[in-house]
């Protein structure tokens, strides 16, 4: 902690302070999320959870995103593969992070940020992978398909 005993510098502090605390409150404020949980059958993906955000960003419904290998129809055809080594990394029990296009109902994309990490059972084995998918609006990048 620094004594400042210039008032001008002293207060030009302050609001760098201010300012940055704001900047900071306005990104969180504009950052959307939802989580989902992938389990594997084979080599397929079945999506066994999904946050009631994603309509939200998406405009699909839950149901929709919800099964056997679904989130094909939400990735863009050029980052599934991606994707799916993305998941396949948690599910051999390390922490994956993967920035990808994900569709909304009107045919757009907007690009995300998903960390994937395993779900462990009692027994040591990886039983599902947890995700959490950030979209910062000032971060995110709306592209065409």
């Amino acid at each position: 902690r620094a004594e400042i005993e210039n008032i001008s510098l002293q207060k030009r502090i302050m609001n760098t302070l201010k300012k940055r605390n704001q900047d900071f409150s306005r990104m969180v404020d504009q950052a959307s999320e939802f989580n989902y949980t992938v389990q594997f059958e084979g080599d397929e993906l079945l999506v066994t959870t999904i946050s009631e955000e994603f309509p939200e960003i998406t405009n699909f419904s839950t149901e929709a995103a919800l099964g056997k290998e679904t989130l094909n129809k939400f990735i863009h055809d050029e980052d599934v593969e991606k994707v799916r080594k993305h998941l396949a990394k948690a599910r051999d029990g390390k922490n994956s992070t993967c920035e990808y296009r994900l569709r909304s109902s009107d045919g757009s994309f907007i690009t995300v940020l998903d960390y994937a990490k395993p779900k462990w059972s009692d027994d040591g084995s990886v039983k599902a992978v947890e995700c959490a998918v950030s979209v910062d609006e000032a971060y995110a990048k709306i592209t065409e398909a």
